[in-house]
């Protein structure tokens, strides 16, 4: 997991989070996975919650798979 955070004049204009694996993650509402990519999905879940929490507005992913 990588999670970047670019600057634009001093001020947060975003969040950046790459997630690679060489298994495939499961299609929505699919059991399955593996350990590291539930762990993954649960921190992006904590990531999402705290920038709204910090920003007022929601993150708007750009690829969910």
């Amino acid at each position: 997991m990588k999670i970047e955070i670019p600057f634009s004049n001093g001020t947060v204009c975003g969040v950046l989070i790459k997630l690679n694996s060489d298994a495939p993650l499961p299609q929505p509402h699919e059991d399955g996975g593996t350990v590291a990519q539930n762990l993954v999905l649960m921190a992006l879940a904590v990531v999402q919650q705290e920038f709204y929490a910090i920003t007022g507005e929601a993150v708007v992913p750009l690829v969910s798979h």
